[in-house]
């Protein structure tokens, strides 16, 4: 819903009520522990590609890994 909340890889929360009313690309992962979908990780690269485009729009994209705080080195190595 509206108010659901996420945590950024940077450990932040993220809102998702703030984007109210705002163009968003939310993309949502098929992460699983341990391991990082191929697909996803095509997927979320194309979208990378093209985050310009996307901004310049005025979209922003969220993309949501299933995690838990014990996979944070998978984590980062999808966001990287």
């Amino acid at each position: 819903g509206e108010d659901a909340d996420l945590t950024a890889p940077d450990g932040r929360t993220v809102h998702i009520k703030d984007y109210r009313g705002k163009p968003v690309l939310l993309v949502f992962t098929r992460g699983f522990m341990g391991y990082i979908c191929q697909y996803c990780l095509t997927y979320t690269a194309q979208l990378a590609s093209k985050k310009g485009e996307l901004e310049a729009l005025g979209v922003t994209t969220l993309v949501v890994y299933p995690t838990k705080e014990q996979d944070e080195a998978k984590v980062k190595e999808f966001t990287d």
